[in-house]
C-alpha cells in the first residue's frame, strides 16, 4: 500500500495530474496518501460520515462522504463524477487512483486514468 501512494505521490510530481482519488473506510489509506505530499489534491472518498469528518483535517485532502462503491466500475464512475464535482477536474484530465487496504492481505494498486 505504501508503494502505491509513493508511486501516486511520484507520479503527481512527474505529470500533471488533477486530483488523486482513493476510497477509505477508516482513513488510513487517505492518511498514508497524505504523508508523500502529493503534488496533486487528494479527493478521499469515505464510507462514513465520522471518517469525513475527520479526513477535513487532513493535508491537502478533500473528503467526501459517499457510500463504498459495490464493484471496479462503480468505483470509476463514482470518482469520475465526484472529481468532477469537487475539485472541478474536466474531460481529459488526468487522475490517478490508489486502491487497497494496507491492513489486509490482497491486491493494492496505483492507475492514472483520464476520462
Amino acid at each position: 500500500a505504501h508503494a502505491c501512494a509513493a508511486s501516486a505521490a511520484l507520479a503527481s510530481r512527474q505529470q500533471p495530474l488533477a486530483a488523486i482519488v482513493l476510497f477509505t473506510r477508516l482513513g488510513h489509506t487517505a492518511n498514508m496518501m497524505a504523508e508523500y505530499r502529493p503534488a496533486a489534491p487528494i479527493l478521499a472518498v469515505c464510507a462514513e460520515e465520522t471518517t469525513a469528518r475527520r479526513m477535513a483535517l487532513q493535508w491537502g485532502t478533500t473528503p467526501v462522504w459517499h457510500p463504498y462503491p459495490r464493484n471496479t466500475e462503480e468505483a470509476l464512475q463514482t470518482a469520475i463524477a465526484l472529481v468532477r464535482t469537487h475539485l472541478g477536474v474536466q474531460r481529459g484530465d488526468t487522475t490517478a487512483a490508489v486502491t487497497g487496504t494496507q491492513r489486509a492481505p490482497g491486491p493494492k494498486s496505483f492507475a492514472p486514468h483520464t476520462p
